[in-house]
């Protein structure tokens, strides 16, 4: 069964990012799932904001399904927005 971003299980929200090994910063990489527990939100809504550009693209694709993104670019991203955008 397929579990959604509102189950628990694993690293809850804000905590994937804030709590980060600074040192693993660059290798550190996030699943939808992750992504969208952090910013509180469902899978299906981070496809669609991908899909319009709201959220970066995932920056590393393995085939088929298989994606991730890199912390530091989602950092990067959020940073660069204004205060109060929609994310």
């Amino acid at each position: 069964m397929r579990r959604d971003a509102g189950q628990s299980g694993g690293a809850g929200g804000a905590a994937v990012l804030e709590a980060a090994d600074p040192r693993l910063a660059d290798v550190q990489l996030l699943t939808i799932g992750q992504l969208a527990r952090a910013l509180s939100m469902s899978i299906a809504t981070v496809r669609r904001r991908v899909a319009a550009g709201d959220l970066p693209q995932p920056g590393l694709r393995l085939g088929g399904r298989l994606v991730r993104w890199r912390l530091r670019d989602l950092r990067a991203f959020l940073d660069g927005r204004p205060v109060g955008s929609r994310v």
